[in-house]
């Protein structure tokens, strides 16, 4: 990860920050109708941190609805099942196949 870039998520993650502090209580009263979830940026972090070219971050949030929709067999490496329930399974394929 480049100094810049790493520069860029922390700017960002600083200015939600700022911007959820300033409008907690709004959101607090209309949570359902505003919701703001500032995972974009720390997920861009993570992948790069973990050179995850195959996307598994965003596959084991967005498609596997964090682990919650996995189910065994569902998931394979190389025609091997892989585990990926939980964040702990996660960070096993993440270690195992970084820059892979």
């Amino acid at each position: 990860m480049t100094l810049e870039r790493f520069k860029e998520y922390m700017e960002n993650i600083k200015t939600f920050t700022s911007d959820y502090e300033k409008s907690y209580e709004y959101l607090s009263d209309n949570i359902i109708e505003k919701m703001y979830v500032p995972c974009d940026n720390l997920l861009k972090l993570l992948s790069e941190c973990f050179d995850d070219e195959c996307d598994w971050i965003g596959y084991w949030v967005y498609e596997l609805d964090f682990g919650v929709k996995y189910k065994d067999g569902m998931v394979t490496i190389y025609d091997a099942v892989v585990k990926l329930e939980t964040i702990e399974d996660l960070y096993i394929v993440l270690t195992e196949n970084k820059g892979k």
